[in-house]
């Protein structure tokens, strides 16, 4: 594909075949591979790049509520999520119990309902493009991957959101907020223990998932514990950072869950008391001690809503776009909420969508979105609030532990009345007393084929040859250029129509005009008479002379979507026009029935890397170039038997 920011293609879409809109996902964290799981089961196609060798969850225990089930429900796997985790029985939710839930599985859980050919590993972007007609990453491998739509799903320093805004910086479109650093509030170190027993945790027999929190009152530390269906502990520490300890932890910026530098961390919290459910005290040190070291991990945390989340046919999602506070425990469920409103924003796009259509369909994703992300941003922060040591944060923390029940319920109920689900999907039942809110991209309907588009592939063209489902292709210009593929096409069998501007296909040669200049040059007659130009012109017949300009430019792209061009360099000659017929009818001829856009594309590319260099020999010396085209510029037979 050749990118071609200027090129938007409004088709005929009723006599068209069905063709949905590609996606490139770029991330398989929890946001892409449950984007990349809805696409699949909406059958639109997808493909999912990770820059990371192979898929590895680092992390401790994830809180999903009701505003998550209905979606599990639909793809089929509620049952076996519920199997993987722990109710928890001190958060009352909406239709739904919520539950905690190990990292690793849950991301298993996902990443096992997409085809493993979709999900490709070890791919760094190294450029993306984007335009009219497409989008188009480059790897660091050297491979490059082609579709409709981009969608950023990579994280706080997400590669796609850099491109996107690099661009929109150099147009002057990209809001000053959005060009700022990710300012980074908090360094999280969290882990899993092993399998324990009994003895070791006692809270392990209880069916229900035992989630602790605790806030330190005399530093800006949080630290909690929750168990699993596993019989783990997942547990996490939290340092929320002031300006000053921010600035000081700077250089140790780190956008990856990873091991570096967990041991310190380990020892500054390993004093911090737990609560087991025995007689024994336990601390932080005891569940360190349990836990593998490849499931410690520290890394640093920010906290950031951007304002610009897509551009033309790029699209952000989940921590890209915003990044919340971990301790607020709503990150993973925004992930998913973003998924499905911009899945179900895809699905509803019409066959072979141009740029402005997949546009609005994104301003429609982030207008769903955004006022739920806001307030789940303010949520999150109440936490950093309370862990702080000031006087405001002493406030906060005795208002929440004062706070009356039924306050409580009212902030539980705004939270957990959000409870998405697919368009495209069956609906699951909502089984919760409250209402959910309103879901606009629920009404969102697929496009649907015409009769005309399921009939696009048979073709109209009168060849006693044609073959039903061939691709048809109309041919715009009478010249020679035109006119020799008219001829090869009819003798293939390939449907095909010419169209031109004039009203009579008249060749040059045959109009008036000023020719005044050269009838002075000499020219070589044999024999011993001296002949001019005009000699010639007294000769030529009324209608037989003719003034043209004559140009010469190597355009760069030569095909975009189902449009390719002809003798695209000018000033090569006949005998260059006939050979791009014949290497472009050789690849039509080769397509298969009914064949597809990228079908046609890969034609495309293989008819230009054929001939451009050939066509580059413009500006070879005229004896170089003649010569070199009648040695090895030959092309073979059109149609071989």
């Amino acid at each position: 594909m050749e990118i071609n920011p200027a090129v938007t293609f409004k088709h005929d879409r009723s006599i068209m075949y069905a063709k949905r809109p590609k996606v490139l996902i770029v991330g398989a964290g929890l946001a892409g591979l449950t984007l990349g799981m809805l696409l699949h089961k909406a059958g639109i196609p997808f493909e999912i790049y990770e820059r990371a060798a192979k898929v590895k969850p680092l992390g401790s225990a994830m809180y999903f509520s009701s505003t998550t089930a209905n979606i599990f429900r639909q793809c089929g796997i509620y049952e076996e999520f519920v199997s993987l985790g722990k109710y928890v029985s001190s958060i009352k939710m909406y239709g739904a119990n919520g539950y905690i839930v190990s990292r690793p599985l849950i991301y298993d859980l996902i990443l096992r309902q997409i085809p493993e050919e979709h999900v490709h590993l070890g791919k760094k972007v190294l450029t993306m493009q984007q335009g009219g007609n497409g989008v188009l990453i480059r790897f660091s491998d050297g491979s490059e991957a082609e579709g409709d739509i981009l969608v950023g799903a990579d994280g706080a320093y997400s590669a796609v959101r850099q491109g996107m805004y690099e661009k929109l910086k150099k147009t002057n479109k990209l809001p000053a907020s959005d060009s700022l650093p990710l300012p980074f509030s908090t360094v999280c170190l969290l882990g899993q223990t092993r399998p324990l027993s009994a003895e070791e945790f006692p809270d392990l027999t209880i069916d229900k998932s035992q989630f602790c929190n605790f806030i330190a009152t005399d530093k800006m530390y949080t630290w909690s514990t929750s168990t699993t269906a596993q019989n783990t502990v997942c547990w996490a520490a939290i340092l929320f950072l002031d300006e000053e300890t921010s600035k000081d932890n700077d250089s140790f910026r780190n956008s990856e869950w990873g091991q570096e530098a967990a041991a310190a961390m380990c020892e500054q919290v390993k004093d911090f008391p737990v609560t087991s459910g025995g007689d024994k005290i336990l601390t932080l040190q005891d569940l360190i001690d349990r836990s593998p070291k490849e499931l410690i991990s520290k890394v640093m945390l920010e906290e950031k809503v951007f304002k610009t989340w897509f551009d033309c046919r790029t699209v952000l999602i989940g921590d890209a776009c915003h990044k919340f506070n971990p301790a607020g425990g709503v990150g993973a469920a925004n992930a998913i909420h973003d998924a499905i409103a911009l899945a179900n924003g895809i699905n509803g796009l019409p066959f072979h969508p141009v740029a402005d259509e997949i546009e609005a369909a994104f301003r429609a994703y982030k207008k769903e979105r955004i006022d739920w992300v806001e307030k789940a941003f303010d949520h999150s922060k109440v936490f950093r609030t309370m862990a702080g040591q000031s006087v405001s944060s002493k406030v906060t923390r005795y208002f929440v532990k004062n706070t009356p029940p039924w306050v409580m319920h009212k902030v539980e109920r705004r939270q957990n009345t959000h409870r998405p689900q697919a368009a495209f999907l069956p609906p699951a039942e909502d089984k919760g007393i409250v209402r959910p809110a309103p879901q606009p991209s629920l009404s969102i309907k697929a496009p649907e084929e015409t009769e005309e588009s399921k009939a696009t592939q048979i073709v109209n063209h009168s060849s006693s040859q044609s073959v039903p489902g061939r691709p048809k292709a109309p041919i715009i210009g009478a010249g020679l250029a035109g006119l020799t593929p008219g001829m090869h096409l009819h003798k293939a069998g390939i449907p095909f129509e010419i169209y031109e501007r004039a009203t009579i296909v008249k060749p040059l040669g045959g109009s008036d005009g000023d020719v005044q200049g050269g009838q002075g040059f000499p020219i070589i007659g044999g024999g011993n008479r001296k002949l001019k130009l005009k000699d010639l012109m007294d000769l030529a017949p009324n209608g037989q002379i003719s003034k043209v300009m004559l140009e010469e430019k190597d355009f760069g792209a030569w095909y975009s979507g189902l449009t390719v061009l002809l003798n695209p360099v000018g000033g090569v000659g006949a005998a260059n026009a006939m050979h791009d017929v014949i290497e472009l009818a050789c690849r039509i001829n080769g397509l298969p029935l009914h064949s597809t856009v990228n079908d046609i594309e890969d034609a495309f590319k293989a008819y230009k890397s054929e001939r451009i260099g050939w066509s580059a020999m413009v500006g070879l010396p005229r004896l170089s170039r003649t010569a070199r085209f009648s040695d090895h510029g030959r092309p073979g037979e059109i149609f071989p038997q």
